[in-house]
């Protein structure tokens, strides 16, 4: 982030601001899920819906704060107060301690046992996980959609409209459906995956809904998937752990966020 301060040309950009912050983030935000297992068990959807409720709750003040910044500063040095808020996610990861040690096989050779660490095996063995890993990133390509073109749909139907308050308003509902959704979650007779799939069905259909409301009905939308994206990420975390167990937790859910990033990335283009 403090890179991107130092020079605006757009291909320097590319490499610090995308793949370096891009490669630095996914190397935290995915231990910071599969952690909560190794300290929580009964709790656990309570315990991913009050974490991941903290990025919806930044989504909510990011946009006021970086338009006041860039107002009074500029980009530059705005960019430079984004790093030292990213260098507290150094001090926070300091306190990640793996109570929960996943077995290495200790016969066959050293570069098995090292493949073994990063692509282990059991998880391609699990069916569930793989239906589940294969599914979630077929249903993304328009996840981002709304949150890229949703400030621009708005001024094209009106000129007026102020599109940043409709992706505050999903922020500020996805807050509220991940503080709902993690208590539901830990509730024994619902099932996490039907309550995940509802959720991915419900944003599916909300954005189809985009380009056909207008003004109220449209802000309606708008919290609606806010409300059923707060449930489908909460659901993340307690779910790799159903499904293939602490042990292997993390790298469940790296190996999820990996195959997620390819629609994620080329959906919003495409749109």
């Amino acid at each position: 982030m403090y890179a991107s301060s130092v020079s605006l040309n757009l291909i320097y950009l590319y490499v610090t601001y995308g793949l370096v912050l891009g490669i630095g983030a996914s190397l935290v935000y995915g231990p910071s899920l599969a952690i909560l297992g190794h300290y929580f068990t009964k709790r656990l959807g309570l315990v991913n819906g009050l974490v991941t409720a903290g990025s919806s709750a930044f989504s909510i003040i990011m946009p006021i704060l970086l338009r006041w910044l860039l107002d009074l500063v500029g980009i530059q040095v705005t960019f430079k107060y984004l790093s030292i808020l990213m260098a507290t996610l150094i001090l926070c990861s300091l306190s990640f301690k793996e109570r929960i040690k996943r077995p290495l096989k200790q016969n066959g050779s050293a570069k098995k046992n090292l493949a073994n660490m990063f692509f282990y095996d059991a998880l391609w063995k699990n069916n569930l996980y793989l239906y589940w890993v294969i599914s979630i990133p077929m249903g993304l390509f328009g996840y981002f959609v709304p949150f890229c073109h949703l400030v621009k749909h708005a001024r094209d139907i009106n000129s007026t409209y102020q599109g940043e308050v409709l992706v505050m308003s999903i922020g500020i509902t996805s807050m509220i459906g991940r503080l709902i959704t993690g208590p539901l979650a830990d509730v024994s007779k619902i099932n996490r995956i039907c309550l995940q799939q509802i959720a991915f069905a419900s944003i599916g259909l909300l954005t189809m809904f985009l380009p056909f409301v207008r003004d109220f009905p449209l802000l309606l939308v708008c919290c609606g998937l806010g409300l059923f994206d707060g449930t489908f990420i909460s659901l993340l975390g307690p779910i790799a752990f159903d499904l293939v167990g602490p042990e292997y937790a993390n790298q469940a859910i790296g190996l999820l966020l990996c195959f997620c990033s390819l629609p994620l990335t080329t959906g919003p283009p495409i749109a």
